[in-house]
């Protein structure tokens, strides 16, 4: 499992070390708030330090290149003028972190991090729902077309006036059914079971659509699914492969994508407009930089996929006319989000982009789908 012990806060650059700003405040421990600070640099010009948060460690899969790259643009693009201090373990895990995280950034407590496209709904703050339209983008390919093209600055725009400026949507990991037991393959596998999901309204249909219990829960899912309170569990290989976790849940339909974590590189309204125009520039000139890392980078699922089969995960293909069941199923979420005046439009979109790129399963171990059902 992850090591949680770590320590809190993470300075992202070694342009300028934070001792030695003299006008420079501390994040307050205790409420958990963080203020932005500034000071001199050697040349006189004011250094700007962002206190950003996220709920894992940057990049700890692996797989998800967009934050990282925005930290290091900061510094780049302004010559150190800007850098960043990074909370790495925000909520510590809970279920419900990811959209206090969203809060924070919204209300200028925290100067800003990247949060998933999936949390801004729990947090009161609707427009993006429709990234997670279920079983639609499917693909690495499809992701990257969604994150750099006009769907992405129309998803950005429903921010406006929210006290969170979005700043751009980076390339995340593609989440699969992960289950205990037997895996999840014809709609009548997930019939009565409890899976987890992670404070997602959609999610949570979906879910229910597919005739299961959505059961909103943390990084402690693992400890549910060995208690027998949860048979599965919406998750990536990458992420998986690199928590140590083999068998717990490894019963993995590879070939079912149910939708995409997507990271969306966000600042405080507030925070933002405290910047100068060029300090402004620089902060969009690194988000535009870590957009494009996140599109350029190769996102192998394969390795870490045999490396599970290795340790005892088994990957099952569920075959095109259970996903097509499955797809039925769902059809009332798709349908939904059709209906709904603000989310058709870019959901039109979002399926003309997915259907230019097919699904593209990692090579896995996998099996055909005579894997044995639970329902």
């Amino acid at each position: 499992m992850r090591d949680r012990t770590r320590a809190r806060w993470v300075v992202m650059t070694g342009l300028v070390l934070l001792a030695g700003c003299q006008g420079a405040q501390t994040a307050d421990k205790t409420s958990g708030d963080t203020v932005a600070s500034t000071s001199g640099s050697s040349s006189g010009a004011e250094t700007v330090v962002l206190h950003l948060a996220s709920l894992d460690e940057i990049n700890d899969n692996g797989q998800t290149y967009g934050p990282r790259a925005f930290i290091d643009s900061l510094a780049d693009v302004s010559g150190g003028l800007i850098t960043a201090q990074v909370d790495e373990k925000y909520g510590d895990g809970s279920a419900g972190a990811e959209a206090e995280l969203v809060k924070a950034i919204a209300t200028g407590k925290v100067d800003g991090g990247w949060p998933s496209t999936r949390a801004f709904a729990a947090a009161g703050i609707p427009g993006l729902e429709v990234v997670e339209a279920p079983m639609t983008i499917t693909s690495y390919a499809a992701e990257k077309d969604l994150v750099s093209g006009p769907v992405a600055d129309a998803l950005l725009a429903k921010l406006d006036g929210t006290g969170v400026v979005g700043l751009g949507l980076t390339v995340g990991a593609l989440r699969r059914p992960f289950a205990a037991q037997t895996p999840l393959l014809a709609p009548a596998d997930w019939h009565g079971i409890k899976f987890r999901t992670f404070n997602s309204p959609v999610q949570s249909e979906t879910i229910t659509a597919l005739g299961a219990v959505p059961v909103n829960a943390g990084f402690e899912w693992t400890d549910e699914i060995l208690a027998g309170r949860l048979r599965g569990a919406e998750f990536d290989v990458a992420q998986y492969a690199a928590n140590g976790l083999t068998t717990e849940a490894g019963q993995v339909t590879a070939d079912v994508v149910l939708w995409p974590k997507v990271p969306l590189l966000s600042l405080s309204r507030q925070r933002f407009e405290s910047l100068t125009d060029q300090q402004q520039q620089w902060v969009r000139d690194a988000a535009k930089h870590a957009v494009q890392a996140s599109v350029d980078a190769t996102y192998d699922e394969s390795t870490p996929a045999q490396q599970l089969c290795a340790q005892g995960a088994q990957f099952y293909q569920a075959g095109p006319d259970q996903t097509q069941a499955l797809q039925a199923v769902v059809q009332p979420v798709l349908d939904r989000l059709a209906a709904d005046p603000t989310s058709g439009p870019l959901l039109t979109d979002i399926q003309a982009i997915a259907a230019k790129h097919p699904p593209d399963p990692p090579s896995t171990c996998a099996t055909a789908a005579t894997a044995p059902h639970s329902g």
